[in-house]
């Protein structure tokens, strides 16, 4: 594990000079939030700090993502958990990106076990500006079988060079987190993201979002209900990057 987070921080440093030539892109970025949710659901109630970076080439690329959640049980903060991405293009033209890959997640909590999941992406965009989404994940390891999917639109707009926003809004299905016996779900959730993106200097970005998960299944709901969780969950944050 520590030796594939070290090759992919070995190549993100290279990668601002590689990207001068064209050759490599990356980014990283350092995402402040209120609460952690993820794919619908309320994993932490308390401020997380997610840093990620990425690198690609030709079609391949690489993702590393961490979750730390702040002040837990006393402690200033925690690593949660560790997501590593691969994956490859198969079709990137026009608009058009259909990626496969797989994504590991390792867990620290104690009794969290790792797991992997085979995916693909199907983004479409016009000109940059509006587009939609489909995204399906399906576990190879520890649940074997679960899926997960969603499909949705999205649109990134620059008002000036140096402001735009953005915004994301999707439905997803899966099964829920309640247990082995609690049925797959669609629709799971409705799930809506706006974003405002200052770029003062080239290559950095300052975003701030309002993120909402509103669940849709009545199940669901009521189990959220016994465990005093909420059902229309809103949470922000403010994200720092570089992009290359």
């Amino acid at each position: 594990m520590r030796k594939h987070i070290l090759a992919l921080l070995l190549l993100l440093l290279a990668t601002p000079a590689f990207g001068l030539l064209g050759i490599v892109t990356g980014g990283v970025e350092i995402d402040s939030n209120s609460k952690h949710v993820y794919r619908g659901v309320e994993l932490e109630d308390k401020f997380v700090i997610q840093p990620k970076a990425y690198v690609a080439f030709m079609g391949l690329k690489a993702k590393m993502f961490n979750n730390y959640t702040l002040d837990p049980d006393g402690d200033r903060e925690k690593l949660n958990r560790t997501d590593l991405m691969f994956s490859y293009s198969i079709i990137d033209t026009v608009g058009l990106d259909i990626a496969s890959g797989v994504k590991y997640y390792h867990f620290y909590d104690e009794g969290a076990k790792d797991t992997t999941e085979l995916f693909l992406n199907i983004d479409y965009s016009v000109m940059g500006l509006v587009g939609v989404y489909s995204h399906h994940y399906i576990d190879v390891q520890e649940d074997v079988g679960k899926y997960y999917g969603n499909v949705g639109a999205k649109f990134m707009i620059d008002f000036i060079p140096v402001i735009g926003a953005e915004g994301y809004m999707d439905l997803n299905w899966q099964k829920p987190y309640y247990g082995d016996n609690v049925d797959f779900v669609f629709p799971y959730s409705l799930n809506i993201s706006a974003a405002v993106k200052f770029k003062p200097i080239p290559l950095f970005y300052i975003k701030a979002h309002v993120d909402m998960t509103i669940l849709l299944d009545g199940d669901t709901k009521d189990m959220n209900d016994n465990l005093d969780k909420d059902n229309n969950i809103m949470y922000f944050g403010l994200a720092t990057g570089l992009s290359f």
